[in-house]
């Protein structure tokens, strides 16, 4: 049976409004893999971090903001990573 290792995050930040939900999207930066792509926070999880745990700080190391609550959706994002050549799957 094959090992699934989660080894990175998604993160999505909102806010609700008189309008509806606001979404925060980041573009990707030109030095890194997949760039110039939109997308919300995500980032890898440390050694000894849970994925909540690295969901936070990739949010305050991006962002400069604090969450005022977060919550698992029932979701799993996933990517093909061509320089490991693996299938990534990511909490949300």
């Amino acid at each position: 049976m094959p090992n699934i290792e989660v080894r990175v995050i998604d993160a999505y930040v909102y806010r609700t409004t008189s309008a509806g939900l606001l979404f925060l999207i980041l573009k990707r930066a030109k030095t890194k893999m997949y760039e110039h792509i939109w997308q919300g926070v995500a980032g890898k999880i440390e050694d000894g971090e849970t994925s909540w745990e690295a969901a936070t700080r990739e949010l305050k190391e991006e962002t400069g903001l604090t969450p005022l609550k977060m919550f698992v959706a029932d979701h799993v994002s996933k990517f093909y990573e061509t320089n490991g050549d693996r299938i990534n799957l990511v909490p949300v």
